[in-house]
């Protein structure tokens, strides 16, 4: 999930759409309400939201009532029309409080594993739930070269010789995400086809020496 959105939030229309304000949270170790705090604070930085008159109070030793407050601060800050189309991400909510103590009336995108946990913490009205398979289907990896082509010289579709490389890509990675991102980004750069074609083979003798466990965040590199 990850790296299929942070492919998509690196896409120019959707950066342009939130007017280039895209904040980035790793929320997955936030278990409790101390490592919530810190996580809205570290939104703060994020937003350079000290620097505002718009002040908190701060109930120490109480990480929860503190974090109220927080929020309370944050939202504000968002209202402001600087941050009127700004996106929020947050990258594998473990926890509902984590949903619920960043319930900040803005724009908001989430990755989880954990749904069922979390439905309580969305309302219907406000949630819009997209289900992704572990590996990207083929036409999704295909749409990431032709993105990397789009890049170099305006392509709207691949060149033949990339058809069954990518395929065949594919194919020996299940659709992994990161690994699939990662191949079609090197052919962003303008280059000969004959380099093209040396690229696709040296990639092609690489894939085959990664060993594609279960879990499709571990890769066994060859040694």
């Amino acid at each position: 999930k990850y790296y299929f959105f942070r492919d998509a939030c690196r896409d120019y229309g959707v950066v342009y759409k939130m007017d280039f304000k895209i904040y980035w949270l790793n929320v997955s170790k936030c278990t409790t309400y101390e490592l919530i705090l810190d996580k809205l604070h570290r939104l703060k930085v994020l937003l350079q939201a000290e620097d505002y008159d718009i002040k908190y109070n701060a109930y120490s030793g109480n990480s929860k009532n503190e974090s109220i407050h927080v929020k309370t601060h944050l939202r504000k800050v968002l209202e402001r029309p600087e941050y009127k189309n700004c996106l929020i991400v947050l990258t594998d909510v473990q926890d509902e409080r984590v949903v619920r103590s960043f319930d900040l009336n803005c724009k908001m995108l989430l990755t989880t594993r954990h749904m069922e946990k979390l439905e309580s913490a969305i309302t219907i009205e406000k949630r819009h739930i997209i289900e992704i398979n572990k590996g990207l289907t083929e036409y999704e990896s295909s749409e990431l070269f032709v993105k990397a082509f789009r890049k170099e010289d305006n392509a709207i579709e691949l060149p033949p010789m990339m058809t069954s490389f990518v395929e065949n890509a594919h194919k020996i990675c299940s659709g992994h995400p990161f690994i699939m991102s990662l191949v079609a980004k090197s052919f962003q750069h303008k280059e000969s086809d004959d380099k093209r074609q040396l690229r696709c083979k040296n990639w092609k003798k690489q894939l085959e020496k990664y060993e594609f466990q279960d879990e499709f965040l571990k890769i066994k590199m060859p040694i």
